[in-house]
């Protein structure tokens, strides 16, 4: 998504502060990742550009940022 959803990765002013319907729909979708950008690690006044949520990694991709994925390991 564009922005973090509310209360998470998002900014303290009014601008950078993410929605909560984004937050309904990560604990309604229970995704395994979420990408999102909009709020620079300036605005956060942070380095952290991660944060874990109900089992749900929600990372911020601000600026440049590699994301390599890889497959799980095949059920034996």
């Amino acid at each position: 998504t564009h922005t973090a959803p509310r209360g998470i990765n998002d900014g303290p002013d009014r601008v950078h502060r993410g929605p909560a319907a984004l937050r309904w729909l990560a604990g309604a979708l229970h995704p395994v990742l979420w990408l999102h950008g909009h709020t620079t690690l300036v605005v956060r006044r942070t380095e952290i550009r991660s944060a874990e949520r109900g089992g749900t990694l929600f990372y911020n991709c601000a600026g440049a940022v590699l994301v390599e994925l890889t497959p799980p390991p095949a059920a034996a």
